[in-house]
């Protein structure tokens, strides 16, 4: 529920499945039109050797889409019963568990990055909310917001900022 939360309202992104059969894949990608960020949700890979992991075709999909994952072309998405529309395919964000990750696609990626708990989560002054991740995109210009609204956040990090 909350990664199509956070893609669709922060981002303008969508989640689309590579899940599927390869054949199938160009009508998943339809969804990439007009967006900002793509989020390519619990793909599966190749396990480790002794790893419980179900295997699936998630990452071989993603080879086949090398040139959608480069950003550097632009490439074809189509829509039912629609002319192919070229664009620059949006960036985006690869999640998996504990799979081997094929080296193509380690080229065209950043990471991986692992993500661990820390221990100082429970005992930092600042607590993440709505609105401080509202204020950490506004700031980095991954949402857009009024001239006003920029001036009234810019106004209070400096404030923040002067208290320490």
């Amino acid at each position: 529920m909350w990664k199509n939360v956070f893609c669709q309202w922060l981002f303008e992104g969508v989640n689309i499945n590579v899940k599927v059969d390869k054949n199938r894949l160009p009508f998943y990608l339809w969804q990439a039109i007009g967006k900002r960020f793509v989020l390519f949700d619990d793909v599966k890979g190749r396990q480790h050797s002794g790893s419980n992991l179900t295997p699936g075709q998630g990452f071989l999909n993603l080879d086949y889409l090398r040139g959608h994952l480069d950003g550097h072309v632009e490439v074809q998405l189509e829509q039912k019963n629609k002319q192919p529309i070229s664009q620059i395919f949006p960036t985006g964000i690869i999640t998996c568990n504990d799979y081997k990750v094929p080296a193509s696609i380690k080229e065209r990626v950043v990471g991986p990055i692992n993500i661990y708990p820390s221990k100082h989560w429970d005992i930092h002054p600042m607590n993440v909310t709505e609105e401080t991740i509202y204020i950490g995109c506004v700031l980095h210009n991954i949402l857009s917001a009024e001239p006003e609204v920029h001036r009234h956040i810019s106004l209070k990090v400096s404030k923040w900022w002067r208290k320490e």
